[in-house]
């Protein structure tokens, strides 16, 4: 109990993770909610919240993704057929890529199988 305490006040005295930051600690990613003396309050881009005890926080790998800017970055990838309008998919950047590509003759590689069949030659 007196590790929690101990880590609790390093996280809240120590300035580097503070309510509303988006951290990743292990396999969680998450916005803080609430920093207790034992524990710290993260809630998921699901609405999931959990506790993560403080020393686990403190002598884990910690990723602050706004500890210094509260602009970040998420990724969110889309997968749509390769017939797809780039114009019709989502942003200014995909189209001008799609357009560079296919004005340079480059394909964009997608998986493919060939199948062969044969028959059985029958005995004359």
């Amino acid at each position: 109990m007196a590790a929690n305490v101990i880590s609790g006040c390093a996280i809240i005295f120590g300035g580097k993770t503070r309510k509303g930051n988006w951290i990743e600690v292990g396999s969680m990613l998450g916005e803080v909610a609430e920093i207790y003396l034992r524990a710290t309050k993260v809630r998921t881009r699901d609405n999931i919240e959990s506790l993560v005890t403080n020393p686990d926080i403190i002598s884990s790998t910690m990723v602050n993704y706004s500890l210094f800017s509260p602009l970040i970055h998420m990724e969110l990838p889309v997968g749509v057929s390769y017939k797809s309008d780039p114009r019709q998919v989502r942003s200014k950047f995909y189209f001008v890529m799609f357009e560079e590509l296919a004005r340079s003759g480059i394909e964009i590689p997608f998986s493919q199988r060939d199948i062969q069949t044969h028959s059985k030659a029958e005995p004359v």
